[in-house]
């Protein structure tokens, strides 16, 4: 079993992280870093392994403020090396950033989905991208 490691970033003007949280993905996720980042719960999902190039399906409930800079690390001994999307929401805007984190707001209640492809290297310099499925109940 591998675990997956979420983590939330309020950023500053200047994009200097001013708040980082993390916890695993199997017991899920507030992401309730401050009042303008709230919030979104990551209830279900495995780990992610970039190096073996998987796919993997992740469900996400979020109220209507959506998610701001989430970061999905695939655990320990993992630096990020990119994000791009790979499908967008019908339901909402995404948009990934340039320090490897995205964004999701929706557009009204009800269900959403959208991916993402995560690379990342191991330090064992083994590196490779995963794709990851967000299953979307907003609230």
């Amino acid at each position: 079993m591998f675990l997956s490691t979420f983590s939330v970033v309020a950023v500053e003007m200047n994009r200097r992280p001013i708040f980082q949280s993390c916890a695993f993905a199997l017991v899920g996720l507030i992401a309730a870093a401050s009042a303008a980042n709230a919030s979104c719960t990551f209830s279900s999902g495995p780990g992610y392994r970039p190096e073996q190039n998987d796919s993997v399906t992740i469900e996400l409930t979020c109220d209507m403020s959506g998610a701001k800079h989430f970061r999905n690390i695939p655990g320990q001994g993992y630096v990020m090396t990119g994000i791009s999307v790979v499908s967008k929401p019908h339901n909402g805007v995404l948009k990934a950033w340039e320090n490897r984190s995205w964004s999701y707001i929706p557009k009204a209640l009800g269900s959403d989905s959208f991916s993402t492809k995560q690379c990342a290297i191991r330090n064992d310099s083994t590196s490779g991208c995963s794709v990851l499925h967000y299953n979307v109940t907003i609230q």
